[in-house]
């Protein structure tokens, strides 16, 4: 039962006694928050259940990080694939487990669950049974527009939008509340965003789906063949220019087939600049000369970062983005 709005009231020193040690934790550091909402959003083709996957055996296989974030918590995964026939799924888990235990020569330290729900029909409630049985602590949703549409069944609603979305959050909230695990969804980004800049409006669902989640982090193809930069758009526990953006490239024993031996992602590099990658006009992109600029005005103090993103780039809001130019020039000069 919740409390009352009286009850909910605490004065800031309250707030800090009852709380008193508490930090957010996360399991993959800047992506993935521990107990918390966290989407992953991407075009179609661009291999987001792959990444999921390698992301999720990185964990079961006790890796100390995956992409360039740090992992701090293992535990058992539950994976619902809501999309994939449960044969066809093998396609896709089968060559990253070949990876981790041939290539690398890891041992699982813990289990994926894999829950198909083309092939049993179950309903969204049932998720609950499935998690109390196998108590996972993080349940990866792929993806996030079938579970929607389920909803929408079950609820007998035509649509999901901001004055029912209560409906997509309580599933989730009694997840996370009654068997203290973390949720992270699979989403897909709109159609004809794929020249856009990076934000969580691209992505499918209603407005008020970034608003309700801890994290929100993008998967962009770019204009070079498999090739990939993960886009931390939303960060709600880290500040601006913490959670870099990083590129990643798809590997495979065998390019040429459907269904390798082992496939892969690899770091190539940390801390990019989207613009350098995104097929974006040619006038999204920053120029050397006028990073170099926003360089100098930060250096000798003649503006903050607010002010040189209206001054350099035309608008406030981008300061994250200078600040991201700051960073990667400190980084490079130390």
């Amino acid at each position: 039962m919740k409390s009352s709005i009286f009850d909910a009231t605490k004065t800031d020193t309250e707030l800090t006694k009852a709380y008193a040690g508490y930090i957010p934790e996360f399991i993959v550091g800047g992506l993935i928050r521990k107990l918390g909402k966290n989407i992953f959003a991407a075009e179609r083709g661009t291999g987001k259940t792959r990444i999921m996957l390698f992301i999720a055996y990185a964990i079961i296989y006790g890796c100390p990080e995956v992409f360039g974030y740090k992992i701090n918590s293992f535990g058992d995964i539950l994976f619902l694939n809501l999309e994939i026939p449960e044969k066809d799924f093998k396609a896709f888990s089968d060559p990253i487990i070949r990876y981790y235990e041939n290539k690398i020569g890891l041992k699982r330290i813990h289990n994926l669950y894999i829950t198909s729900f083309r092939e049993c029909g179950n309903k969204l409630n049932d998720i609950k049974l499935v998690v109390q049985k196998n108590k996972p602590f993080l349940v990866i949703i792929d993806s996030y527009k079938i579970y929607q549409s389920i909803i929408c069944s079950e609820e007998k609603e035509r649509d999901i939008n901001n004055s029912n979305f209560e409906k997509v959050l309580r599933l989730m909230d009694e997840l996370i509340s009654e068997y203290q695990t973390t949720i992270a969804l699979i989403n897909h980004t709109n159609k004809d965003t794929r020249n856009k800049e990076s934000n969580a409006d691209l992505m499918f669902g209603p407005g008020a789906l970034p608003d309700f989640v801890d994290h929100v982090t993008l998967l962009r193809k770019t204009k070079y063949p498999n090739q990939r930069i993960i886009v931390p758009d939303k960060s709600r526990f880290c500040g601006e220019g913490y959670i870099t953006t990083n590129l990643i490239e798809i590997k495979s024993t065998d390019p040429s087939s459907a269904y390798p031996d082992q496939l892969y992602f690899e770091l190539i590099e940390r801390d990019v600049d989207e613009s350098d990658f995104l097929p974006l006009p040619q006038s999204k992109r920053i120029k050397p000369e006028t990073k170099k600029q926003i360089v100098e005005f930060i250096q000798a103090g003649k503006g903050t970062q607010e002010q040189a993103a209206e001054k350099f780039l035309g608008r406030k809001s981008l300061k994250g983005t200078i600040s991201k130019i700051i960073n990667k020039y400190q980084s490079s000069n130390t």
